[in-house]
């Protein structure tokens, strides 16, 4: 009865009210949009702009050192798991190199994409 009527709400757009923020889901989730398409858009963005030209340099230098060079990278950046490569590029990038903060979020609305993102 209790997931009938949850599923009925959720058809009319109602997910409900959050216990811990006292706010409705539909706030919070709408709260995070931005941040997340920002990231999701930044994210491939760098993706391709680094796999193009090392696939392009793989498949220049077919069979050689370079190309298994770069398909050892390649394999090892789908065996590590998702959360080491994080800290690990968290330490290198931010700690080290001081390119981009560790935490932090501005709006798009008062600064320009690249400053959302590496705020």
């Amino acid at each position: 009865m209790q997931f009938g009527i949850w599923f009925g709400n959720l058809l009319t757009g109602d997910l409900g009210v959050s216990y811990y923020f006292k706010k409705t889901v539909v706030e919070l989730i709408a709260q995070r949009v931005e941040p997340t398409l920002a990231l999701s858009i930044l994210t491939i963005l760098i993706a391709v702009a680094v796999a193009v030209p090392l696939g392009v340099l793989a498949a220049w230098r077919m069979g050689g050192w370079l190309d298994r060079a770069l398909m050892g990278f390649s394999v090892m950046g789908f065996s590590v798991p998702v959360f080491v490569l994080a800290y690990i590029l968290i330490y290198i990038v931010s700690l080290k190199l001081n390119l981009l903060p560790v935490q932090g979020y501005s709006r798009i609305a008062e600064s320009s994409f690249w400053d959302s993102c590496a705020t």
